[in-house]
């Protein structure tokens, strides 16, 4: 500012006097004298968690944007009965003055908004159900956003906002479909202050000041309000808590709010009250949102059914979706999300209509939670976009047939997408062999992956079974263990997994050059959506997987680059590398350290090094394994008490070494371990001497080269997949009909005329 100021012509007093002005920092932050960086790294040496607080205090004070934002942290709280001391707070301040936390100091701009945002998941990770209370799982925000798909010149409101996930999705939903999220207003209400405080700061460090966040009860004091009347938005996204109780009685605008119907006081029901809420605020003609709410809403009954009735004779409900169980953090109660519209204002093809969509299966299994894959998401927005009706998943149903049910929105009702029951081929089971029609049944299975039956499944001569229909036997020799070998080895398969890999060569070859102009371009979202629906054209006819799944291989590629992604935009091709070694060497410093080796620029760089670290360590552990067989178990007098003295010799002189020999082996040992530290040690300054040998041409060939490797492992994980299923269905036909009835009546007599002879060679029979 002082530089601005003299190149505008102050003079250096001038300057000095007017850079304390609060009035030229427009559109940035204000840091007074109190909070400013140097006085509490050069001049605050004691009570320095006072200093910290009235920092905070000042910073907060001289921002309006901050109100309530950071003056809660206490730096003297007791915990138990200590608290953090000077010296460990010193520590904090110099750790932290390492670094400047701007943003051209970053590798992209929004890099501090990302840490954030990766601290509030972690810590909902390990928060159980609390998490759930201020975080979405990011891949179901990302799916609801796009369900609503804000538009320039919009507003959007999340009247539970959480963490701000919702808001920040917004945003960054208008940046990929390069619209201008500056053209996007956000609005918010939360009622935990902690949770309003967490989004508050998620937004600002997400680049979005102007926010308009409230902190207060929705249902009961709705805070966005213009001259006595509700606020009015195009767009309303929501995750509100579950089951919360209502206490309606002191709401404002409830007439106006809660017109469909009201649950009773106290009752832990408040659900779809929130619903009616987000209802009121839409927008008339565009209004449209989407909100995560129970199961139970959809069918229950009294108060609930009414509401249901009254919302659906208004045209407000567009689709019900289900989603898979265990998706949110704290809860494994089923939950759906609610698409609706401001009353009467559906497209003209969907009005007094409502799709049902059964996404339950849709999910990837995790230790403690499910998870919801690019493309899961993806085919729930192929059905809403295309109102479709999809066998056993989605279905378009009309007001007469939803009133004829009472007004019940259970999915299953509408969507029964349970698995047909498992054939049993009687005939198969008595006399062996796989029937033609269940192996009819999976051919698009084999197809997918190019495999054929005709070498593993051999077709049997009809005779006596030519009346009960066709079938095949396991090929002689073959056994069960053979199956996953069988399928690999097919040359069908091969063929079809070279012309994946072809076709996806072909694509980089056409499409990288759009990852190569990202440095002068920056249109990074621009060419995410390039990359992602070029890729899909070129590999979705190869029929290996279908739109959904090639679209999950790209934008999980892409979600896994992300972040390299936008440092090429910003800072060119040597930062992304730069980049990688850095997070190689703070991986080393952290506790535990990570292995340095499991990066794959350690192991293109350097893979000289890590023969010699790989011979080193092996030779620290055969050492170790010598030393430990040499060196005899101390015996213990109870357990000796009974051994033999002979055996006691014999024990005694078992050992094959003298103890000279043992401390030299010791010494070995300590000599090689020393070998492995000092190679572990001057790996990162090897990696760094490699990389500066690296030319510009060499480095862009090298993230190329990088990135499509990943796209590879990512297309290649996704095969591996379809072959799994294939094989599962051999192992599975091998399990039903390899051993007939039959078979077991012959080993059964076999076995009697064994046991019979054995008796009469007893004298029993």
């Amino acid at each position: 500012m002082v530089q601005e100021l003299l190149d505008d012509g102050r003079t250096p007093e001038e300057a000095e006097e007017l850079k304390e002005d609060d009035v030229f920092y427009e559109g940035v932050f204000f840091v007074p004298k109190e909070a400013r960086w140097e006085r509490l790294r050069d001049k605050v040496h004691t009570n320095v968690g006072s200093e910290l607080n009235k920092a905070l205090e000042a910073l907060e004070g001289a921002n309006p944007e901050l109100e309530g934002v950071v003056q809660h942290i206490d730096f003297n709280a007791t915990i138990g009965k200590t608290r953090l001391s000077d010296r460990s707070l010193r520590d904090l301040i110099k750790h932290f003055s390492q670094h400047r936390l701007r943003d051209s100091d970053f590798e992209f701009p929004d890099l501090l908004g990302a840490a954030y945002e990766y601290l509030i998941g972690r810590f909902a990770d390990s928060a159980g159900k609390r998490g759930g209370e201020f975080y979405t799982p990011r891949a179901v925000v990302r799916m609801m956003v796009q369900l609503v798909d804000p538009q320039e010149q919009e507003s959007v409101y999340d009247p539970t906002a959480g963490s701000g996930g919702m808001l920040i999705m917004a945003k960054q939903h208008m940046e990929e479909q390069d619209r201008n999220p500056r053209d996007l207003a956000l609005a918010g209400q939360e009622l935990n202050g902690g949770s309003w405080s967490i989004s508050k700061m998620n937004l600002l460090l997400h680049g979005i000041p102007d926010a308009d966040l409230q902190n207060e009860d929705t249902l009961i004091n709705p805070q966005h309000v213009s001259d006595g009347k509700l606020d009015r938005f195009e767009v309303v996204l929501a995750n509100p808590p579950f089951s919360q109780v209502f206490q309606g009685e002191e709401a404002q605008f409830a007439d106006s709010r809660y017109r469909w119907g009201r649950v009773k006081d106290g009752c832990k029901k408040a659900d779809l009250m929130f619903l009616q809420h987000m209802v009121a605020v839409l927008t008339d003609g565009s209004g449209r949102g989407a909100t995560v709410m129970p199961h139970g809403v959809l069918f229950r009954g009294g108060e609930e059914r009414q509401i249901r009735t009254e919302l659906l004779r208004d045209d407000c409900i567009e689709a019900v979706i289900g989603l898979a169980p265990n998706l949110f953090y704290g809860t494994g109660i089923p939950a759906c999300v609610i698409v609706f519209r401001a009353p009467r204002s559906k497209p003209e093809q969907r009005k007094n209509k409502v799709l049902f969509i059964n996404a339950d299966r849709e999910f990837k299994a995790g230790k403690a939670q499910n998870y919801l894959l690019p493309e899961h998401a993806e085919k729930i927005l192929y059905a809403y976009q295309n109102f479709a009706d999809i066998p056993g998943y989605s279905r378009v149903v009309d007001l007469e047939e939803l009133k004829e049910n009472d007004f019940n929105f259970n999915i299953r009702r509408y969507v029964d997408n349970a698995p047909p029951p498992e054939p049993q081929d009687v005939y198969a089971h008595l006399h062996g062999g796989v029937p033609e029609a269940e192996i009819a049944d999976r051919a698009e299975d084999f197809a997918r992956i190019g495999f054929s039956a005709d070498r593993t499944l051999i077709p049997r001569s009809q005779g006596a079974d030519a009346e009960h229909g066709p079938y095949r036997d396991f090929a002689e020799g073959l056994t069960r263990a053979d199956l996953a070998a069988q399928v690999s080895g097919d040359t069908g398969v091969q063929a079809k997994r070279e012309e994946l890999i072809k076709a996806l060569d072909e694509w980089w070859e056409r499409q990288g050059e759009l990852v190569v102009a990202l440095p002068e371009t920056k249109h990074l979202m621009k060419v995410r959506r390039e990359l992602i629906n070029s890729f899909v054209e070129a590999l979705e006819p190869v029929g290996s997987l279908d739109r959904f799944e090639t679209t999950g291989v790209v934008v999980r590629w892409w979600d896994g680059i992300q972040y390299d992604m936008r440092t090429l935009a910003e800072n060119g091709f040597g930062e992304v590398l730069d980049g990688w070694i850095t997070s190689i060497e703070d991986g080393l410093e952290a506790t535990p350290p990570k292995d340095p080796t499991e990066h794959r620029l350690v192991r293109d760089l350097l893979p000289e090094h890590l023969v010699k670290l790989a011979e080193a360590e092996q030779e620290a552990s055969k050492l170790d394994a010598r030393i430990k067989a040499a060196t005899p178990e101390p015996s213990e007098t109870e357990d000796d008490a009974g051994v033999e003295e002979d055996d006691r010799e014999g024990f005694e002189n078992s050992a094959v070494m003298s103890e000279a020999d043992l401390k030299k082996l010791k010494k070995q040992r300590t000599e090689a371990k020393k070998t492995v530290k000092s190679l572990r040690e001057d790996l990162t300054a090897a990696l760094r001497m490699e990389r500066q040998g690296m030319d510009s041409e060499e480095e862009r060939a090298y993230v190329l080269e990088f990135a499509k490797r990943e796209l590879v492992e990512e297309l290649r994980e996704y095969s591996e997949q379809q072959r799994s299923v294939v094989v599962a269905e051999l192992e599975h036909w091998w399990d039903k009909y390899q051993t007939s009835l039959d078979q077991f009546e012959d080993r059964r007599e076999q076995a009697e005329a064994k046991l019979s002879g054995f008796l009469r060679g007893l004298g029993y029979v």
